[in-house]
């Protein structure tokens, strides 16, 4: 095993990116059919994971973070068994029920909201889950913020998150001003192509990466539906160390596109957001302190756009609808450099205003 791979393990629980696949069903691999299955699905979700047992199943479900993103395959018969124990899981995002009979099971479905389907044909459950999985990466992909509490009365634990979050936008700039270097490079690609094993389409990509990546196209990189945009924001979240070191140059080609780009003149953006109730009541009470946004922050300047997700999606009970209006003039920040990326992204028709993370 290499010592890339090794990295990975250690460090992140087997999966490089924020959205796992999981398929419980005793037969789901007595087909040729499902097997087939399995490998399309991963083309959109590359890490995928096979249970026959219940109760493994949710046992897993219930280690992951709450910064984990969990799509959830299962039979009829278990899902009435499974869905009501673990529905109010922040990490599972949306369910599948892939059964022979439709209608034994599509009214009771309707109580829970991360029930997205009840499907019967294998064709129309990989579609859809492929056609919603576009839609979740917007909706349900966990929006990391920290904050800096400047009250002169503030306690002990309120101190310690202040040096995390003066400890990552060290960090941040630390990964910046560091000098690339082509091993670390290597040894990234080297890593991904270890996690994509097996999944053509996703390495087709990293090879075309490996080949074809330049600095002032990072944007464009990182913009595009694949593993670079997954792998990274998941990384930047949960502030893991090592796989940013790798990613430095990435993250540093960013940033100088984003300055060479900065908006001239104050701009209006928005982001649509289902946030968790209680990080929202947290949000609420920071007023008037700093915040930091522990991923790059993708916008809009068309409010249309940024809210088109909103009008035909669901949220569970503990989430909320939330518009995020921000007025960045460039004369007042700084450090943290944005730009409307429509020129330089790998979709040119959003409007994108992209900010710096941190």
């Amino acid at each position: 095993m290499t010592a890339a791979k090794n990295m990975s393990a250690q460090t992140l629980n087997d999966n490089l990116e924020t959205f796992s696949l999981l398929w419980l069903d005793a037969e789901v691999n007595t087909t040729e059919d499902n097997r087939r299955a399995q490998k399309r699905l991963r083309s959109s979700i590359n890490h995928l994971k096979i249970f026959h047992n219940q109760n493994e199943c949710q046992q897993y479900i219930m280690s992951c973070s709450e910064q984990d993103r969990i799509v959830l395959i299962i039979s009829g018969r278990l899902s009435k068994e499974l869905i009501p124990q673990i529905h109010h899981l922040r990490q599972l995002s949306a369910v599948y029920i892939y059964c022979w009979d439709k209608r034994a099971y599509k009214d009771w479905a309707k109580q829970y909201s991360k029930i997205k389907g009840v499907v019967v044909q294998l064709d129309d459950l990989i579609q859809q889950i492929q056609t919603d999985y576009r839609d979740l990466l917007i909706q349900d992909e966990p929006m990391c913020i920290s904050f800096y509490n400047v009250s002169s009365n503030a306690d002990k634990s309120t101190t310690d998150l202040n040096g995390q979050f003066i400890h990552y936008l060290l960090l941040i700039d630390v990964l910046i001003r560091m000098k690339p270097n082509d091993a670390d490079r290597k040894k990234l690609i080297q890593l991904c192509k270890e996690e994509y094993a097996g999944n053509e389409p996703h390495l087709a990509v990293v090879r075309e990466f490996e080949c074809d990546y330049k600095p002032r196209k990072a944007i464009w990189w990182y913009t595009r539906d694949a593993f670079l945009y997954s792998m990274l924001n998941k990384a930047l979240r949960i502030q893991n160390t090592e796989l940013l070191l790798l990613f430095r140059f990435v993250i540093h080609d960013i940033y100088q596109e984003l300055q060479r780009n900065q908006c001239q003149h104050p701009v209006r953006a928005f982001r649509y957001q289902a946030m968790p109730a209680d990080e929202l009541r947290t949000l609420k009470k920071s007023i008037g302190q700093f915040i930091s946004i522990n991923s790059f922050f993708s916008t809009s300047s068309d409010r249309d756009v940024a809210l088109k997700f909103s009008n035909h999606s669901t949220i569970s009970d503990d989430f909320q609808r939330v518009l995020f209006i921000i007025e960045a003039d460039p004369r007042v920040v700084k450090s943290k450099p944005f730009a409307d990326i429509s020129s330089l992204s790998y979709f040119s028709q959003e409007s994108e205003i992209l900010f710096m993370v941190g």
